[in-house]
């Protein structure tokens, strides 16, 4: 809901029902989730806090239930998501996580409160006529060990192409991209049809560990995609190397 406040310029709020499979472990993943957002947005900077709280239902956790409180910042110069030139986009959050025990289950005192950090940042530079080169580099962690169901995901779309999603899964997530875009459809169409060339790499760690530690895992590929204001399809095929060569589709709103 968009507002003329001077203070606000934005309040979210809603429900969702998710179940699905989570692709590491491979066990059924089901969530409750009731949220707010309210949201300050002044030129190309943006403040934003976030309250909600999850039930969930994952196989062996005896933690199943958690409220959040969390704090964004988004700086962002992009006229067009996809196909910015000359732009950057950076972000960073804090989330704290409130663990409580089942219903279920004796009430004893919450075993941990954990605080989780996430950083992202892009930068597009336009090179030779209408190509992009956006460079990309993205980081999750937490001050605790978390639960099955919230350790972050590596692999797939998201941030690994050439890999399965949910190759790998831990308290630390670290992955980056190089992609250079090409469209090849002139600037005044409105839909965009183009090709790009990318490098994907990323590593995840545990609680204690040190990510500068862990083995890297590398992706190389290609895709063809079409982008409509902020609206995305594309088909790619990357090959992980020392792993095998996926091919997958991805549609989607928003970058």
């Amino acid at each position: 809901m968009g507002l003329t406040s001077r203070v606000l310029t934005r309040i979210e709020f809603g429900s969702e029902l998710v179940q699905r499979t989570n692709p590491f472990y491979e066990v059924d993943d089901t969530r409750r989730h009731v949220w707010s957002r309210v949201e300050r947005a002044a030129g190309p900077l943006r403040l934003g806090a976030t309250g909600g709280w999850q039930h969930a239902t994952f196989p062996d956790e005896v933690t199943s239930s958690f409220g959040s409180i969390g704090a964004d910042v988004a700086f962002d110069t992009r006229r067009e998501p996809f196909l910015a030139r000359n732009a950057v986009y950076a972000s960073a959050s804090v989330e704290r996580l409130f663990f409580s025990t089942p219903s279920t289950a004796p009430r004893v005192p919450s075993p941990l409160d954990v605080n989780r950090h996430r950083y992202e940042a892009r930068g597009y530079l336009g090179l030779f006529g209408q190509s992009i080169l956006v460079l990309s580099a993205q980081r999750e962690d937490s001050t605790a060990p978390l639960p099955r169901y919230l350790k972050s995901l590596l692999g797939g779309v998201p941030n690994l192409r050439g890999f399965d999603a949910g190759t790998e899964a831990g308290d630390t997530l670290a992955a980056g991209f190089a992609e250079l875009r090409l469209p090849l459809t002139t600037p005044l169409h409105v839909g965009k049809i183009g090709v790009s060339a990318f490098v994907d790499t990323g590593a995840t760690c545990n609680y204690g560990q040190r990510i500068r530690d862990q083995e890297r895992k590398t992706g190389v590929g290609g895709a063809v995609w079409v982008t409509a204001a902020v609206f995305h399809m594309s088909f790619s095929v990357a090959h992980g190397l020392g792993a095998h060569t996926r091919a997958q589709f991805d549609i989607g709103f928003g970058f």
